[in-house]
């Protein structure tokens, strides 16, 4: 055990690391690290028709034959 390795680069996302290369490790082996960011993340950029088709979905109305359903909001809560 504690046996030193190459620097291994990965990418951080949904609370994973991921290895941007093959890793000679036993599957299922516990390792040690201490992350150190290389490169802030891009953000990701959404194009115009993706953006056309939220607003026309944000757009349309939702008939749920209740009114004034905001003022119930918490009526669930303990």
């Amino acid at each position: 055990m504690g046996s030193e390795m190459k620097t291994i680069r990965a990418i951080y996302e949904h609370g994973v690391f991921r290895p941007l290369t093959k890793v000679d490790l036993p599957e299922g082996c516990e390792v040690a690290f201490v992350p150190r960011m290389v490169r802030r993340a891009k953000p990701k950029r959404v194009s115009k028709n993706a953006m056309k088709k939220i607003y026309e979905t944000l757009s349309r109305s939702s008939a749920t034959g209740k009114s004034d359903i905001a003022r119930r909001h918490d009526k669930h809560q303990p």
